[in-house]
């Protein structure tokens, strides 16, 4: 993706169509889209449970994603999600009252939530049913109008995706524009209220750039190295059992699964062995022919991830690539350092560096010199150790003793720090996310307090005493 023009006559009719009526749907309705929120939720998760099947199998013609992987990363987590936002829109929206300054007096003080307006999604591939409609039902739970982006590279989802939204929303409500980057870019030209962008850090700029030329807010949700670090004190079957899951759920297309492991030296080769021993375990001998284990979603993606692992100098263990069918097996790889090509970039992948420390904090100072990650995962049976080691190295997020279950949680904000990302969402925060604080004094005609108005002679006195100083 490049930077986008802004010239109208490039754009397909169907993005200004959407751009426009996101615009005049917001315009016309903003007064009811708030008290409407809740019943178009009600509406989504109608929709999204009588096509529930067709995603599914969606998911497993696009990049061959297991049922139950399915169902718990993408369609349960909304569901979540919409009982979570259903249940906080019903106090957010009251005026919040305030304390106001003796000289404001006879006033009242309040802060009010607004919808932005019309707010842009674009969503990324590897994860296509929640990074679109868990960001559109928080905007949507928060009163705007919402034109969603999904990833061409699922094209069977995109299409559900856009089925969905026209069922569920006839009035165009949410309105889906499906494409390549192209229509991005276009996309990207137009105004809109606000933007919300899931995808690499590289596209991240452009989409920061387009939304400054029109000075919109924006939150950026991008990806990084996710260390995973492993102390001498980890219980090895757990770190090894869990860091194998993160690392191979979605054969490893996760932004926020484990990129590579830092393990204390002196366990090293205990936990890579029971690291390997996880793998049979979940995936058998021949993990090509397990039924549980996704595929590189295209050839693009598997040919960078297997030019990764012919640059790297480690000892590659497990290497089985299948070009014709995009599986990339669980692949371990040791005796990697700081300057490997696959330490260079995000994996994205079933791939595993695995490094050592003798030091814990020539390590955190290692992490510290790095891009700030989106997750940071840190095992040990000392719960003292494991903190230490997370006021020292910054993160979006993370785990003590486990790996990337922080984002199932609607509790919790999502979201990075730095390179990452900024910006947070997941239940109350994506309202906070998809709304701005609008403060209004109430101020009563009578008494009037003249000694504000000019001629000011004589005055400065009662002001000092008014304002405590």
């Amino acid at each position: 993706m490049s930077a986008p023009e802004t010239d109208d006559r490039t754009l397909h009719p169907s993005v200004l169509s959407a751009a426009v009526d996101s615009r005049r749907i917001f315009d016309v309705q903003t007064q009811s889209l708030k008290s409407r929120a809740r019943d178009a939720l009600g509406k989504l998760e109608m929709a999204v449970r009588q096509h529930e099947r067709e995603l599914i199998d969606a998911l497993w013609s696009d990049f061959r994603k297991p049922e139950l992987e399915a169902f718990v990363s993408e369609i349960s987590v909304l569901y979540q999600e919409i009982r979570k936002l259903r249940k906080c829109t019903r106090r957010f929206f009251r005026p919040v009252r305030h304390r106001t300054p003796m000289s404001f007096f006879r006033s009242r003080s309040r802060v009010r939530h607004e919808p932005y307006g019309a707010v842009l999604v674009i969503a990324p591939w590897n994860y296509p049913v929640q990074l679109s409609l868990v960001p559109v039902a928080g905007a949507i739970a928060a009163g705007n109008s919402v034109v969603l982006k999904p990833s061409e590279l699922t094209p069977h989802v995109a299409a559900l995706l856009e089925t969905i939204a026209k069922e569920a929303f006839p009035d165009g409500l949410l309105r889906v524009v499906t494409g390549d980057h192209r229509e991005a870019e276009a996309l990207l030209s137009q105004k809109f209220d606000y933007i919300f962008y899931t995808g690499n850090t590289r596209v991240g700029r452009i989409v920061m750039e387009a939304a400054a030329r029109h000075l919109t807010p924006l939150t950026l949700e991008l990806g990084g190295k996710s260390p995973a670090i492993v102390t001498r004190n980890a219980d090895l079957n757990v770190a090894a059992q869990r860091i194998a899951w993160g690392k191979c759920f979605n054969a490893g297309q996760t932004c926020v699964a484990p990129d590579y492991v830092l393990v204390e030296s002196t366990v090293h080769d205990a936990f890579l062995r029971k690291y390997q021993e996880a793998l049979v375990r979940m995936y058998g001998s021949d993990p090509e022919q397990s039924p549980d284990y996704s595929r590189i979603v295209n050839d693009r993606h598997f040919n960078r991830i297997s030019a990764l692992i012919d640059r790297t100098d480690g000892t590659v263990w497990n290497d089985v690539r299948n070009p014709d069918t995009c599986f990339l097996a669980p692949t371990p790889v040791t005796d990697v350092d700081w300057n490997d090509a696959l330490m260079s970039e995000e994996i994205f992948g079933p791939v595993l560096p695995i490094l050592t420390y003798d030091d814990v904090s020539e390590m955190s100072e290692a992490l510290i010199r790095r891009p700030k990650p989106l997750a940071l995962y840190v095992f040990s049976k000392r719960h003292r150790e494991a903190e230490e080691i997370f006021q020292r190295v910054p993160s979006g997020g993370g785990c003590i003793n486990d790996v990337v279950i922080h984002v199932a949680s609607s509790e919790l904000p999502f979201g990075g720090v730095g390179d990452s990302g900024f910006g947070r969402y997941r239940g109350v925060h994506s309202l906070r996310t998809f709304t701005y604080e609008r403060a209004v004094v109430d101020h009563r005609i009578r008494p009037e307090l003249r000694f504000r108005y000019a001629p000011y002679k004589g005055k400065l006195e009662l002001v000092r005493r008014l304002v405590g100083r």
